[in-house]
């Protein structure tokens, strides 16, 4: 049996894979990083694995040859690619082959698929079992929302006092959902670099010395009582650490603070962080100065709403289904808003005289009402009640205002991935950003 995994990211699974379909079996492992493909060699020849073949893959190809694969899998990836890639896998499947898809809820088109199957993978009804067929007739099947299912839990700490309340936030998380909880450190290798590696062995003991006390405060405290943890301290680029780490740990949920209302160049783990809050593959849920210490997980016989902020986008459309779905466990309200631009002129909408201005605004108001309605429409679906809000006016004023009238006990946002990580620090304005720096709740992202 021949199988393929687009994007096999560090070989996590792919040695998995290919141990199971033993020797008689073959594994195409696609990655278009050629750090990660050099980490699933590696993984191979360590594992002792002679059927495993690394491809690197393309933009807009997977670069696997035409009729090879019984069965593609994917996990995680399937929200990043294009009619292109569609194509390049509905060539390398057999007749009769298979397509798994491992995804976060998306609203993508699927094509040449013709029977589908839903099965529960992670705990999350958003996997689908795909008999492919060769067809000249797109198939489209909506994602739909299912009770998400957090795994596994990272907290990203300096161990400083400011750290305290998004530990306790992850713990909490942690401890609803039944998931591994892992509390992470990393020594960045940046300024030590310059002084040479035994800065960097001393000051990785001393990051290990925090955190052992860390961890038996926490231990003596009985807040870790029956819950699995496990301390990793590192030392390397923080980010390409932390990504590493999110990866070969299935990282649900990655859980960040912020030291001041200053902003994100100021979280826990220093101006890195934001890379983290922009760029994790998973959930990242940032814990501001405003938020409440303690999260509010289990119930207290107090209703809060939780506060979905969309502007109809790529990532609110990917944040959707987890809103929905999070609103349906904690049986309470979603509250649907989106910020319209008070200035139509300012941004070439309007060319019209001042008496054309009342209609337009009503014009936005009810289209924007109309989509929002849409989006509440599959909430409704799960029995998750909603309230709708579309107001105009500046985008982060307008979320943070209605979430500290509302009492919200979270607010829920997509982002949209920037081409360039290293531009981040030079994006301090955004919307994002700024209800996360300054929200009286946790704000939890969805990257698009």
């Amino acid at each position: 049996m021949t199988v393929a995994e687009i994007g096999a990211g560090y070989g996590r699974l792919a040695v998995r894979v290919a141990r199971h379909l033993g020797p008689s079996g073959r594994l195409f492992a696609t990655e278009i990083e050629a750090e990660k493909r050099n980490a699933i060699q590696s993984a191979a020849t360590a594992a002792g694995l002679a059927n495993i073949a690394v491809i690197q893959a393309g933009q807009h190809s997977t670069r696997l040859p035409d009729d090879c694969c019984d069965l593609i899998f994917m996990r995680r990836v399937y929200h990043h690619l294009d009619d292109a890639i569609n194509k390049s896998l509905y060539s390398s499947l057999r007749p009769g082959g298979r397509l798994v898809i491992i995804d976060f809820l998306s609203p993508r088109w699927m094509f040449f698929l013709r029977h589908v199957n839903r099965v529960r993978l992670r705990g999350c009804r958003i996997g689908r079992r795909l008999h492919a067929r060769r067809s000249n007739m797109p198939f489209v099947t909506p994602l739909t929302p299912a009770g998400v299912q957090l795994r596994s839990i990272l907290v990203a700490t300096d161990f400083s006092p400011a750290s305290d309340k998004p530990l306790r936030h992850a713990v909490a998380i942690a401890r609803h959902y039944g998931a591994n909880f892992f509390l992470m450190h990393v020594v960045s290798s940046l300024g030590f670099n310059l002084v040479g590696p035994d800065a960097i062995a001393q000051a990785t003991e001393l990051a290990w010395r925090d955190a052992r006390e860390a961890e038996d405060k926490l231990v003596a405290s009985g807040v870790l009582a029956g819950l699995h943890h496990q301390v990793i301290i590192c030392d390397g680029d923080i980010w390409l650490t932390v990504e590493r780490v999110i990866e070969e740990q299935s990282i649900d949920m990655v859980v960040i603070g912020t030291h001041s209302r200053k902003g994100l160049a100021k979280l826990v783990l220093g101006s890195v962080a934001e890379q983290i809050f922009r760029h994790a593959s998973c959930l990242v849920l940032t814990v501001g100065p405003n938020s409440p210490a303690d999260a509010e997980i289990e119930p207290t016989g107090i209703v809060r709403p939780l506060l979905f902020a969309t502007d109809f986008g790529e990532g609110s459309g990917r944040a959707l289904p987890y809103a929905i779905s999070f609103a349906n466990q904690r049986r309470t309200k979603l509250v649907l808003i989106h910020m319209l631009s008070p200035s139509l002129k300012a941004e070439g909408r309007y060319r019209g005289g001042p008496g054309d201005v009342d209609r337009m605004r009503m014009d936005e108001l009810s289209a924007a009402r109309s989509r929002l309605r849409q989006s509440a429409e599959h909430g409704a679906a799960s029995g998750v009640e909603s309230e709708l809000i579309v107001e105009f006016g500046e985008a982060a004023e307008g979320i943070l205002r209605t979430a500290e009238s509302l009492k919200a006990e979270a607010i829920i946002m997509g982002l949209h991935r920037k081409a360039h990580i290293e531009m981040v620090s030079h994006l301090p304005r955004s919307t994002a950003y700024q209800v996360a720096c300054r929200a009286v709740c946790p704000v939890l992202t969805v990257r698009s």
